[in-house]
């Protein structure tokens, strides 16, 4: 996942994506954990979003999102596994803003939404566009969804998705990445942030 700090983006692991600062810049502030305090009571580690002093992982091992505190360790968890309203399959990404924690899954189109405290609110209808959701990015009231598309001719078009009710619709026209009729679809991680000001999304490459 992706924050911005003024005008500065960084990753939830404390890396700046631009512009290039060190970690410890004091233009940048991360909050991420410190190394080796991750709670066992976790599965898997799919996402992570931090907001109102915790971090909220997404574990799709165990089908839910745990709730850690600023130094990884776990304090409760929210949404169990199960396919009904308010229940997880595979989290793949999360978000958190406003109060609320919002969850993208796995081969599911649409956003669950739960309060911080883990009480099941509604699950935003899909815009039913091309791909899946990869990521959330979360200002306020609003979530955008981050759409990943593979093109017939092996490109990626990453598109955006924006809440507007009790659903998602579509939100800018997207970009397209990559060569067309490469040998094949490219490794790549998306990502997106947002503040009140800007939606920054990008096709991040593995390897």
């Amino acid at each position: 996942a992706l924050s911005i700090i003024g005008a500065v983006v960084i990753t939830a692991a404390g890396f700046c994506a631009e512009p290039l600062l060190r970690q410890d810049h004091p233009a940048v502030s991360t909050h991420a954990p410190r190394e080796g305090f991750v709670s066992d009571e976790l599965g898997s580690i799919q996402d992570a979003a931090f907001a109102g002093g915790s971090w909220y992982v997404a574990d799709p091992r165990q089908g839910r999102i745990g709730v850690l505190d600023p130094d990884g360790r776990f304090l409760r968890a929210i949404g169990r596994r199960g396919s009904g309203p308010g229940e997880l399959t595979l989290p793949r990404a999360v978000a958190a803003a406003g109060g609320r924690v919002y969850i993208a899954q796995l081969a599911k189109d649409g956003v669950v939404v739960f309060d911080t405290g883990g009480r099941y609110i509604e699950t935003l209808k899909g815009s039913g566009r091309c791909g899946v959701i990869v990521q959330l990015a979360a200002v306020e009231s609003r979530v955008f969804a981050l759409r990943r598309c593979i093109l017939p001719d092996r490109r990626i078009r990453l598109v955006i998705d924006v809440s507007a009710g009790d659903q998602l619709v579509a939100w800018g026209s997207g970009d397209t990445f990559g060569t067309a009729n490469a040998p094949a679809v490219p490794l790549t991680a998306p990502l997106i942030a947002a503040d009140r000001e800007f939606v920054v999304y990008g096709e991040g490459t593995l390897g």
